[in-house]
């Protein structure tokens, strides 16, 4: 696979990942605990995808590597909401 189209895919499963990921964070700030679940896996993909694309940076074009800084820190910002959400859980 060209890393044109891994990062188009990646690209596109990053998307997806954050945009389960603010679904599942806006749920847990219901204070509902049938949410817990959804909120720790969406934790999990987002690590997972922050992973992925720290891979992915490294055989990037500099362009590339542009786009995939951006989407980085997207995800840095929607993780550290997470952490914050996490810590005000257990006040």
């Amino acid at each position: 696979m060209t890393v044109r189209k891994q990062l188009d895919n990646f690209m596109n499963k990053a998307e997806e990942t954050m945009q389960y990921a603010e679904v599942a964070l806006a749920n847990m700030q219901k204070v509902q605990p049938m949410y817990l679940e959804d909120f720790q896996r969406a934790q999990l993909a987002l690590q997972e995808i922050s992973e992925e694309l720290t891979d992915l940076k490294r055989s990037a074009t500099k362009e590339q590597q542009y786009h995939l800084s951006r989407t980085e820190e997207q995800l840095r910002q929607l993780q550290n909401r997470y952490i914050l959400k996490d810590l005000s859980h257990y006040r």
